[in-house]
């Protein structure tokens, strides 16, 4: 969702990050980096790297929860996000949730998106937060969030994107041979899609945020190695599901302050 945090910040409302843990299990994909050296570090390299995807992005303020990243596939270590206990994630979070006030919050699916563990972790600990920051307590009084929606890719851009790499001669963007990092395993079904943002106008802001994770994602990288006229159209626009409203709004949105402003 990228795109969509640049388009508010640049017509002037307030965005903030809040990220569960450091991505300290992950790849090291930077060739400047020695992997040895790097290891002991990465949670400190990646904060680096997402605060300045935050910086590209317009992202006023970046709150980190302080939980450690399971990994992928997620591994035993016990101070992992995926053993953390929720409601004490979601004090963690509502506290947060409190001083920020926000109108609208967008967190992942019930699958995480692409299935990571900590991914469906923080669907799950966003939802108990809202639940308790509509009470008083640490951060300040209660606030209710409007406004919940979750970020998903449609099925029908990406079964386009296919479409339009196998006519050219190109690799596919499926992983047939691992299921489990198959991006169709991430899609959602385009009739569950209820709200769609334009960004077409932002997309080179967002590939500079991409390239800021230096760690996470090769030049190479399907994200930013597709064909520029599909690249356009397939990221034309960021998709969410509207988890639920508090205020009247339409059922198919433009705007995810539809309703608010």
């Amino acid at each position: 969702m990228g795109g969509t945090l640049a388009h508010y910040a640049a017509e002037g409302l307030r965005t903030a990050l809040v990220c569960c843990t450091r991505g300290e299990e992950g790849s090291i994909l930077d060739p400047a980096l020695d992997p040895a050296e790097a290891r002991p570090r990465l949670g400190a390299i990646r904060e680096g790297e997402l605060r300045a995807a935050c910086g590209i992005l317009g992202i006023a303020t970046v709150h980190m929860l302080g939980y450690r990243d399971s990994g992928l596939p997620a591994n035993a270590n016990p101070h992992n996000f995926l053993h953390a206990d929720p409601g004490e994630a979601a004090e963690r979070l509502a506290a947060l949730v409190r001083t920020l006030r926000p109108h609208v919050v967008v967190t992942y699916d019930e699958h995480g998106g692409y299935g990571h563990p900590d991914h469906a972790i923080a669907h799950r600990v966003t939802h108990l937060a809202i639940a308790r920051a509509a009470h008083s307590g640490a951060g300040g009084p209660g606030w209710d969030v409007p406004k919940l929606y979750y970020t998903v890719f449609p099925r029908s851009v990406l079964r386009w994107v296919d479409e339009q790499m196998q006519a050219r001669g190109l690799r596919s963007p499926f992983r047939e041979d691992t299921l489990a990092l198959d991006i169709r395993q991430g899609v959602a079904p385009d009739e569950f899609i209820t709200a769609r943002v334009d960004v077409r106008r932002y997309q080179e802001q967002v590939r500079r945020a991409l390239r800021a994770h230096r760690t996470q994602i090769r030049a190479d990288d399907l994200l930013l190695a597709l064909p520029g006229d599909i690249a356009t159209e397939a990221f034309a626009v960021d998709h969410y599901i509207r988890a639920y409203t508090r205020v009247p709004a339409p059922d198919q949105e433009m705007d995810l302050f539809a309703g608010l402003r």
